[in-house]
């Protein structure tokens, strides 16, 4: 009968005296006991707390019925206190204190001012061997952690210690055990670290809670609270050792068992998911561990099976997400159990949860990390696709569109052109530019889409154009004018530049221009900026060289912002780096074809010396070497003052 009908009932025959109101009272699972019981001390213990309730039911007022039931869990705490060593009567007033806790957290604030933490544990260790007892001051203890917050009480109390002497003395009482573990679960996960900073404790518990759910991996509550338990007791990490304490109990068997015997509790299959998840992170010994143990077939298997179920495919991406990792066994397993199948299809089937995206992109990321195959799998199975349409549809969810950006950069480092070829049609440089326009000021970002245009324009110089068409020149432009501090950023943006410059060929310097008259000052401007910045200024050289090397007016443009002052610095100051030698000779070579005017105004810059300190210092690097001797032919056609001034510096040698 709902608490609502007994006040009803009682309300209506209040004039019947406290016989009426009593019988209302027995559809109260504890209070029926202290009614019905015909032990005469038992009731004359119970009748002031009876009489107390019976007046709550005749109020007439809410908060006058409010008052009555604190009274009543205090007269109960009262006689539990009075008579410590009756069992009988101490089960009355357990079943009493549960029902009362269940009415509010005002009765539960009460009961813990009045002590009901020594007296609920004094009562288990005085009665240890009385199980009805036990589990009634269990149910107790649940119902005040349900609707208070007195975990820390309990904690201090010696709950955890008392919890564990149950477990160990009733080791073959499934209730019990998946009573006290479910209480273990409510104290860790409500008490901060500092309150539970013993070692031993924490290694007891770790022991005991493996061991229940050994024995009872058939119980799905016990298996359910279990792996919650080891969940909050690996988020110590290696504090306390709690991580070796568990993987010497033998928890990746135990997570394992647990899956195999429950594969269709989407529950169960969820919590040791995420107890796989972080004991296996950061660690190659521990995700082997999983391996061994056969997790990730049990993962696969469990993103098949509840498909449907959000939190499930959460903790499973989040799962693979750490499992992933450069260990060619576990890649191959990885892959071998249909992972990248299954992440592209948890992305399809849940487009509108961005938890589950993030968790599902961050998996993807991280396992395009391992290796080649890793990321062919995942471009085979429209990995690409599933990226921009989640894209699209939360442009504005900055953590999902990080994992999608580094994930797109990840999966065309070092891909083959055809591969990349099936991610530009895909929609690859579609997801780098629409984030790089989205987000112009965020730095990682920007930088990612960089990157991943640099590697596709480089594997399929055919289209580049398209890009360029689709607003590359336009973003890069902007990100060399608002970041120009940044050198990383610079860096890969000017590394994009210059391979969309290499394969666009006029088309695409002419659209930089277009977009911004002022690149090439910019462009120049970002070398003497990041002066010491070598990679920066490999990436500029090799711009200047594709900008000079298709029109006589950037030449010229070029010339007049003293481009070969700055390339002789430059040679000069990184003589010993062979790529930066190399672009910056390729620049040399090119301002200096044609022009006898432009050969004049680099023979003053002395580059004609340059070149032949790049000769004698990059001979090991052919690549150098050859731009050098392209610059020293580009300079001397045509010009016997230069040929007389190589002459005389010795050139031939």
């Amino acid at each position: 009968m709902p608490p609502a009908e007994f006040r009803r009932r009682a309300d209506a025959d209040s004039a019947a005296g406290a016989d009426v109101a009593e019988d209302a009272l027995v559809g109260i699972p504890g209070l029926s006991i202290m009614s019905q019981s015909r032990d005469a001390p038992t009731n004359a213990l119970m009748r002031g707390t009876v009489a107390a309730l019976a007046a709550s039911m005749r109020a007439q007022s809410k908060s006058a019925r409010a008052k009555l039931h604190l009274c009543a869990a205090v007269r109960s705490l009262s006689v539990a206190r009075a008579h410590q060593r009756g069992v009988k009567v101490q089960r009355v007033v357990f079943a009493a204190v549960r029902d009362l806790a269940a009415l509010g957290s005002d009765v539960c604030a009460a009961l813990l001012q009045h002590g009901v933490v020594d007296i609920s544990l004094g009562a288990s260790a005085a009665h240890a061997e009385d199980a009805p007892l036990q589990i009634l001051v269990l149910l107790a203890i649940l119902e005040i952690l349900t609707s208070s917050t007195g975990h820390r009480d309990f904690v201090a109390g010696g709950a955890v210690e008392a919890s564990l002497r149950t477990m160990r003395r009733h080791a073959k009482h499934a209730v019990l055990q998946r009573l006290n573990v479910k209480m273990l679960r409510q104290l860790l996960g409500a008490v901060d670290r500092e309150a539970m900073a013993d070692s031993r404790i924490l290694a007891d518990v770790a022991a005991a809670v493996l061991a229940v759910v050994r024995a009872h991996e058939s119980d799905a509550d016990i298996a359910l609270s279990g792996c919650a338990v080891v969940l909050q007791l690996a988020e110590y990490g290696h504090a306390y050792s709690i991580m070796d304490t568990l993987m010497g109990n033998g928890v990746c068997a135990i997570l394992t068992a647990v899956m195999r015997c429950h594969r269709l509790h989407a529950g169960v299959q969820g919590a040791a998911c995420a107890a796989i998840n972080r004991i296996a992170k950061g660690s190659d010994a521990r995700r082997l561990a999983m391996l061994s143990a056969g997790a990730v077939r049990l993962i696969s298997d469990a993103m098949r099976t509840h498909a449907k179920s959000t939190d499930v495919q959460e903790v499973c991406c989040g799962a693979i997400h750490s499992l992933a990792s450069y260990t060619v066994t576990m890649w191959r397993a990885l892959l071998a159990g249909g992972v990248a199948e299954l992440l592209v299809v948890t992305v399809q089937n849940h487009p509108e949860n961005v938890r589950v995206l993030c968790t599902a992109c961050a998996a993807m990321r991280n396992l395009a990390v391992t290796g080649h195959s890793a990321r062919q799998a995942l471009v085979a199975a429209d990995a690409v696709k599933a990226l921009k349409e989640a894209l699209q549809r939360h442009p504005d969810a900055l953590e999902l569109v990080e994992h999608i950006c580094v994930a797109i950069r990840i999966l065309c480092s070092d891909a083959t052109a055809q591969v990349c070829e099936s991610m530009l049609g895909d929609g690859a440089a579609d997801i780098a530019i629409q984030v790089m326009r989205k987000y112009p000021q965020h730095v990682s970002l920007v930088r990612c889409g960089s990157l991943a245009m640099r590697n596709l324009a480089k594997q399929v110089p055919e289209r580049a154009s398209a890009m360029v068409q689709s607003g590359a020149t336009q973003v890069l432009s902007a990100a060399l004018s608002q970041h120009l501090a940044h050198s990383e950023l610079q860096e890969a943006v000017l590394q994009c530049a210059f391979a969309l410059a290499a394969s666009g060929g006029e088309a695409t310097c002419q659209a930089f221009l277009h977009r911004d008259r002022t690149f090439l000052d910019k462009l120049l401007d970002c070398v003497q900026k990041h002066a010491g910045h070598s990679g920066v200024q490999t990436a500029c050289c090799g711009v200047i060289a594709e900008f000079a090397m298709r029109s006589n007016e950037r030449k010229n443009i070029l010339m007049m912002l003293d481009a070969p002052k700055l390339l002789v610095q430059l040679l000069q100051k990184h003589s010993a780096d062979a790529a930066l030698a190399e672009q910056a000779c390729r620049a040399i070579s090119h301002l200096a074809y044609g022009s006898g005017g432009r050969k004049r105004q680099l023979l003053k810059a002395d580059v004609a010396t340059c070149a032949l300190m790049v000769l004698d210092q990059q001979k090991q690097s052919p690549k150098a070497v050859l731009a050098a001797c392209g610059a020293v032919r580009n300079l001397c056609a045509r010009s016997e003052l230069a040929c007389e001034e190589f002459m005389a510096a010795n050139a031939p040698k």
